[in-house]
């Protein structure tokens, strides 16, 4: 018996050693890299607590890959220095206003939205069609203080004038104050779902967008094989549009995904 046992050991023993047992998945080989989260409201604070969507769907491109992704979170400034540095790859999420400008320093889009026009349906019967902003010269619109998307309504013609933040814009589209509200539609969408819970259906955006915004990870030039990685990360990210975890990670979060989302149509 004591044969039989000693044989059976040895030819386990072969067989691990030679490979033959299936190997392990490429995400233990040890594979790293550090990244940095910085502030972006509203998710500042879930950035903080590392719970949020931009960091899930970033672990989740690189684990594609078989990386493990470590995320630190940091002020903007302290970010953007470590990142000068080289001591981590990459920082985000990032705004990258000029695509065209400087490509290899960003990643493709992670996550893509838009600025809408909100409105409220029970004071106000708004063209939601409208195709150019004259169209609706005659609406009164509440901006946001430091925000761009209202120069193209005063542009156009539009009378606009400011609160200090996006739930504020909200706030007085809700009491009927103002007809438009110019906003960005994730943000939007996550204020309507924690303030307006119960009367959200109040709430309409215009068919067309001001504009399309994207947001990336900014690469460190300086960090080690930052090419590669980059080039994985990419990889890895066409790989959860592709397979469906993109859009369940953004849709837990009321975050349309880009894969499903038409063209944003402009306004003229």
């Amino acid at each position: 018996m004591r044969i039989i046992y000693c044989k059976l050991f040895c030819l386990l023993m072969f067989f691990w050693t030679s490979g033959t047992i299936a190997e392990t998945p490429e995400i233990t080989a040890g594979i790293s890299v550090p990244l940095i989260a910085v502030e972006h409201f509203p998710w500042t604070e879930s950035i903080k607590a590392q719970q949020s969507p931009f960091i899930e769907l970033v672990k989740a491109a690189f684990a594609q890959q078989g990386i493990a992704a470590t995320v630190t979170y940091m002020p903007r400034k302290h970010g953007q220095r470590a990142l000068a540095k080289g001591t981590h790859f990459a920082i985000f999420p990032r705004l990258h206003e000029n695509p065209g400008r400087h490509p290899e320093n960003f990643s493709d889009a992670v996550v893509t939205t838009r600025d809408k026009l909100y409105y409220n349906t029970a004071y106000l019967n708004i063209p939601a069609a409208a195709e150019s902003l004259k169209e609706l010269q005659q609406y009164h619109v509440v901006g946001l203080h430091g925000a761009t998307s209202h120069k193209l309504l005063q542009q156009a013609g539009l009378k606009v004038d400011f609160v200090g933040s996006e739930l504020q814009q909200l706030q007085q589209i809700a009491a009927g104050r103002f007809d438009l509200a110019p906003i960005n539609s994730a943000l939007a969408e996550k204020l309507i779902l924690n303030h307006f819970r119960q009367n959200n259906a109040l709430f309409a955006t215009l068919k067309r967008s001001l504009r399309q915004t994207s947001l990336h990870l900014q690469i460190s030039a300086t960090y080690e094989g930052h090419e590669r990685l980059l080039e994985q990360f990419n990889n890895g990210l066409r790989v959860i549009k592709e397979n469906g975890v993109l859009k369940q990670i953004l849709h837990r979060y009321r975050i349309i995904a880009n894969k499903e989302d038409p063209p944003a149509l402009l306004f003229e």
